[in-house]
């Protein structure tokens, strides 16, 4: 199956060891590292999940992984076949990956509509 990013929701970047994403709709961050980050590049650059399996001959973790992109609405199925070029350490490490929410008030406050005088982060009064 072949998934995809909605960029207009979920927005990520990837620093050295660590991939952050962001899902804008919900308000939660994720921290990836190991191969969870190559996977989450492979997806995003339309890989299929039996294309990333192959890739690293460890298909239980991944689809776990993957389960896990799908239950947290970061990835959805795709029926683009197009394939990004893409160069990413092909090496295995388990797959790490953590769902943060304590931010998650500031990360939904919509900064030009719910705002007092004094700016952002600062909720208007209701």
């Amino acid at each position: 199956m072949t998934y995809t990013i909605d960029t207009n929701k979920v927005v990520s970047e990837i620093f050295n060891d660590e991939a952050v994403i962001v899902n804008l709709a919900s308000g939660a961050y994720y921290s990836f590292k190991g191969s969870a980050i190559a996977i989450w590049q492979l997806i995003g650059a339309g890989y299929s999940d039996q294309e990333v399996i192959e890739q690293f001959k460890d298909s239980e973790s991944i689809n776990q992984f993957i389960a896990f992109l799908v239950q947290e609405n970061l990835i959805t199925t795709s029926d683009v076949t197009v394939k990004e070029p893409i160069t990413i350490d092909l090496q295995f490490v388990r797959p790490e990956y953590k769902k943060y929410d304590d931010m998650k008030d500031l990360l939904l406050l919509d900064p030009i509509h719910e705002v007092d005088q004094t700016g952002w982060p600062h909720k208007k009064a209701e």
